[in-house]
Formats: structure tokens, sequence, C-alpha cells
């Protein structure tokens, strides 16, 4: 017999047996509530201990924005060194120290030019003279070069001329020019190209596994790039930036020398070696080719020309990278 029946039993009045089913009624709908609760926190308990077993598959996993410490800007730089006629690889690293880690936000790179030059006199003295470019910063890739081929034809040609025209002994000969064809520069002088790669010691988590090329490092001419996601460098980490030039600085280009630009000056034959190969690129830099030291031979009208370039050319830079973004300090009295 139910609780219902039980109370139909009782000699009692009707407005209590109706109150007493009432009250039945309502703790059986609390009992199936009770129930109902039970199942969802059964499910919670269930769903929580799953969480904790991936969580200790996955120990020490934060978002970024939760773990404790001071937000300070910082910019990782790498400065790498591209000797002249440089090709090969050059890595250079930098370790993230243990105040906290690094958060990159951006990336972006310049090339400043180190260029210098020495010549040497028909007495054998040496003079060792910056370049024009000396301490100027660079662009590090060609994409937008609208330098790309511009240079006087016209000053060559008026200069030829001059040679071939020289009237008597004593008219001045420059003893070399700015404008010759091998000697102007066919893009940005101290212009840099390369691929670049960053690799992460220390890390589970690969970075740019290939080298990238240079114009990826910058937007336009010298802008940042804001990277797809926050890149995160823990304590200890080691990166290393791995940059492969893809030409020499400043490299002699063409076959634009000597007997291309001044044939058969001195009635016998090719002129040889002016103006040098080895140039090119000079009127940017301040130097002058050499040319014409003395007047004499055959013609006395005509120059004796150098045989060899007395002038060494040395065209250094310094790639300078950088990481921009910031350090999470977790030292003590940092926060």
């Amino acid at each position: 017999m139910d609780f219902g029946q039980y109370i139909a039993n009782m000699g009692m009045p009707q407005p209590m047996k109706h109150l007493f089913n009432t009250l039945y009624a309502q703790s059986r709908m609390r009992e199936a509530e009770v129930s109902q609760l039970k199942n969802e926190l059964g499910g919670m308990r269930a769903m929580m201990e799953r969480m904790s077993i991936e969580r200790s598959r996955t120990p020490d996993v934060y978002r970024i924005e939760d773990i404790p410490g001071r937000r300070i800007p910082w910019v990782v730089v790498f400065d790498i060194p591209i000797d002249a006629n440089v090709t090969s690889v050059q890595p250079v690293s930098q370790p993230i120290s243990q105040e906290g880690p690094f958060v990159c936000l951006r990336r972006w790179g310049v090339f400043q030019s180190a260029y210098e030059f020495q010549t040497t006199d028909s007495q054998g003295n040496v003079a060792r003279i910056n370049g024009r470019s000396y301490g100027r910063y660079r662009p590090i890739h060609s994409v937008c070069d609208i330098n790309d081929s511009q240079h006087s034809t016209d000053a060559a040609y008026w200069y030829y001329q001059s040679l071939l025209n020289a009237a008597a002994p004593g008219d001045p000969l420059p003893s070399g020019t700015l404008a010759l064809p091998s000697n102007a520069s066919g893009f940005r002088t101290m212009e840099f190209d390369g691929r670049i790669g960053l690799q992460v010691a220390g890390s589970t988590m690969p970075r740019q596994n290939e080298p990238i090329p240079s114009a990826f490092w910058t937007s336009e001419q010298n802008g940042p790039v804001t990277l797809g996601a926050l890149d995160f460098f823990t304590q200890g980490e080691v990166i290393t930036a791995r940059v492969s030039p893809l030409h020499a600085n400043n490299p002699a280009a063409g076959n634009v020398a000597g007997d291309a630009v001044l044939p058969n000056v001195q009635g016998g034959g090719p002129v040889a070696g002016w103006p040098f190969g080895a140039g090119q690129f000079d009127v940017h830099e301040g130097i002058a080719t050499p040319g014409a030291s003395t007047l004499g031979g055959a013609d006395p009208n005509l120059p004796t020309l150098l045989a060899t370039d007395s002038v060494e050319r040395l065209p250094v830079g310094i790639l300078t990278l950088a990481l921009e973004g910031y350090r999470i300090i977790q030292v003590a009295g940092a926060i």
C-alpha cells in the first residue's frame, strides 16, 4: 500500500486528505529533482576527473594572460657582421635569461654599412678612408629598389670624348670619374639580400625551419612585420638567427671595364685594367676609380694608365634583426 492509499483509508476529513495528497505530490517532485541533480553532479565529477588526467599529461600549460609577473617592453636584438665577399651561413644566438619568459609580437631588420676603402699612391703611402655610406642604414631587401640601373651614361660619354680629343700636352685630364658606367651603382649601395631562419635550442616546438627571404622580415622598406600569433620563449631557451647572404656586399658585376670603355686609346691594343671592374658602386661611396696618373708614352696627350687597381675595397656591414615584444618578469619584488 502506498502513501496515497494509506491516507484514503484513514478516517479523516476530506480537506485534510487533500492537503496530505498535495504534500505527498510535492515531495515526490523534490525527490525527482534531487535525483536529477545527483546525476548532473556525477557527470561534472567525471568531466573534472578527465580534465585532471589531461592536465597531468601536459603540465605547466597556461594562457599567456594568466602567467603572473610584471610586463615590460623588450626587444631581442641580433647583430650579425657580414664581411666582404661572405655568402655562407652566419649564425648568431641570444639566450632568454631566468628573470622571466619573452613574448614576441613583431619582427624587423635593417642593414648598417661599415664600408671602408684603402688607397696606395705611387710612393707607397697608404690611407684608409670611410665610404660615404659608413654608419648609414640600408634596406635588407631589393624589392622596392627604385635605383635599379640608374646611372649617367652622358657623363661617361663626355669623359671618353675628352680623352680622344685632348689638344695639347698639359691639358687637364681627371685621374678618375664618378660617372663611368662601371663606376655607377646598378642598385642602392650596400643593400642586403638574404634568407633568414630562426632556431630555438631547448624548445619542444620548432620555429621557422625553412629560412625565408629577408624581404619577409620587413614591410615595405623598413616597417615591422606583425606575427600571426604571439610567440612564447621560456627561460633558458636560446634563440639562434641563421642568415645566408644571397650576394656579397657591393660585388663587382658585369664586364664593363678597360677595353669596353676606352678601347684602343693608345693605339696599341685594348686598354688594360681601367676603369677596373671592382670600381663599380664607388660613385656612391666617394671613391674615384683610379685612372690616369701621368702623361707620356707614344702620345703625350694621352694618359699612361695604371695596370692594377690602387684601391682596396672593404664593403663590410652589420645586419641587425629584432624581435619586439615584452618580458614577464618574475623575480622577487618585480610584480
